[in-house]
């Protein structure tokens, strides 16, 4: 079961490791499904996607804190997939969110080297470790793909 907020935060019920999702007890939705574990993690996708975000903020009244009625959160559009079919979107989702996450990491791992070159080129230069006053910015025939 999964426990979702009105202030658009989550709680994880169905056995996932969620430390990055925020949790308050105050105006909880709770979505039973039955001891279904597939069904859950597949409500639990879609309440992280958001697309559920989006329709809360169509629909939420009030000020710094939005509000939405019980009748609000029934009428909620959420994907209708047959029953059959619910552990192969499951599957799919987690093998691709699993290589979606090990992409967005590997990346960060690189814009932080990146970061820390250009720190140190920088710091270079400023000190005077390398010479940068006769430094010429690459032409675009250098930056061709054939030159790469």
């Amino acid at each position: 079961q999964a426990f979702y907020t009105l202030f658009l935060t989550c709680k994880n019920l169905t056995g996932h490791h969620c430390t990055n999702i925020k949790f308050s007890i105050k105006n909880v939705a709770l979505f039973k499904t039955k001891e279904q574990k597939a069904l859950a993690s597949l409500i639990l996708y879609y309440l992280q996607s958001g697309l559920l975000d989006i329709q809360i903020g169509l629909l939420s009244r009030g000020g710094a804190q939005g509000f939405l009625s019980l009748g609000d959160i029934r009428n909620l559009i959420f994907p209708k997939i047959p029953g059959n079919e619910i552990d192969a979107v499951v599957t799919y989702l987690e093998d691709n969110t699993k290589k979606f996450d090990e992409i967005i990491s590997h990346t960060k791992g690189m814009i932080d080297l990146l970061q820390e070159r250009r720190t140190a080129l920088i710091s270079a230069a400023v000190t005077g470790k390398i010479d940068v006053r006769n430094w010429q910015p690459p032409t675009d025939s250098q930056n061709s793909p054939e030159t790469l």
